[in-house]
């Protein structure tokens, strides 16, 4: 049986992105299911769509559903209308009914990262960006490489995520989709091994518009690093190299993501278990999801609702506000997210 709301919305991807037909085939083969799918019509035509992917992100060491928003797109003659800010809206209510505590999204344009903010998103999901012009000199010295298969560079990156902050998993059929979506594109995933044979290092890297993405990476050593970056600049000689990965150290970074509290209770218990010693009043405000906005107060390891206290300091705050306060309170891990196939 044919799926007409799968076949309007593949049509309406290909009239509003920039994607090929192998794209699009690999990516709703993965991800599209009827019950994600958001779409509005008039005259019985998809005009608007978007999707509900579920993942799954850790919060100061939890784990809580995340919804994360793809392929938002509206056709061009029925553009600035407010169809996409109601359709964002009415889904983000549907993800917090459903029991998602976030969303997430990549926006589509550096233009779009406002209309977002006004939905309540908050941009901090950033990339670090390191370039790399010289190809490295052959180094006998330097740990063997060999291309890996995508089972293996997701056991090596499951097992090296950090406990703290904010990040979006993968698990492993996503990951498969992402490998097969690099490998679509001519890319390649790298693996540098130990004296043992051990994977002690994993690149995904694919070449884009001149120069070579390394797109996703994980290290045990330097010596790795520079493996990895010999194995990559040997596959594509005389290419530059964009390496992509967490904020910090000084790094440049760029904007990538953004994400959004959907259920201000769960998140806020989750930071509260996080740091007991923490004691905050927000007065919380949130235009789309008007059962967030409330006082909650965060004391003793736990968070609660509570009646506004009359001589309390109390931190105003708006839902993307809030959202950046949980997201980047651990200062030792930066939130992040990365090969949500945007």
């Amino acid at each position: 049986m044919i799926d007409s709301t799968r076949e309007e919305v593949l049509d309406l991807w290909h009239e509003c992105f920039d994607v090929t037909p192998g794209f699009t085939a690999l990516y709703f083969s993965a991800k599209w299911r009827p019950w994600r799918a958001r779409v509005h019509r008039e005259g019985g035509r998809v005009v608007a769509s978007l999707l509900l992917v579920p993942y799954v992100a850790v919060v100061h060491g939890r784990r809580v559903g995340l919804a994360y928003v793809a392929g938002a797109c509206t056709r061009a003659g029925y553009r600035g209308r407010g169809i996409m800010t109601r359709l964002v809206a009415s889904s983000l209510v549907d993800a917090r009914a459903s029991g998602f505590a976030l969303a997430a999204l990549v926006p589509a344009g550096a233009g779009l990262f406002d209309f977002y903010r006004r939905a309540g998103f908050s941009a901090v999901f950033d990339l670090a960006v390191v370039e790399e012009r010289d190809d490295p000199r052959p180094d006998a010295s330097l740990p063997p490489t060999r291309e890996a298969t995508a089972g293996e560079a997701f056991a090596f990156l499951s097992s090296r995520v950090p406990a703290g902050g904010l990040r979006v998993l993968h698990d492993d059929a996503d990951f498969a989709a992402v490998a097969s979506e690099l490998f679509l594109s001519g890319g390649a995933i790298f693996a540098a091994l130990s004296p043992g044979g051990a994977i002690e290092g994993i690149a995904l890297a694919v070449p884009d518009a001149g120069k070579v993405v390394v797109k996703e990476s994980a290290f045990d050593t330097p010596a790795a690093r520079v493996a990895l970056s010999a194995a990559v600049a040997a596959r594509w000689p005389g290419y530059a190299r964009e390496w992509l990965g967490v904020t910090g150290g000084g790094v440049a970074s760029r904007p990538y993501g953004m994400a959004r509290v959907l259920d201000v209770a769960t998140v806020a218990r989750l930071y509260a278990a996080a740091f007991p010693f923490a004691r905050r009043l927000f007065r919380v405000t949130d235009g789309v999801i008007p059962a967030n906005s409330c006082d909650f107060l965060i004391e003793d390891g736990g968070a609660r609702r509570v009646r506004r206290y009359a001589n309390s300091p109390v931190q105003e705050m708006d839902i993307e506000r809030l959202t950046a306060f949980f997201a980047r309170a651990d200062a030792l891990h930066p939130p992040y997210m990365n090969l949500m196939m945007d």
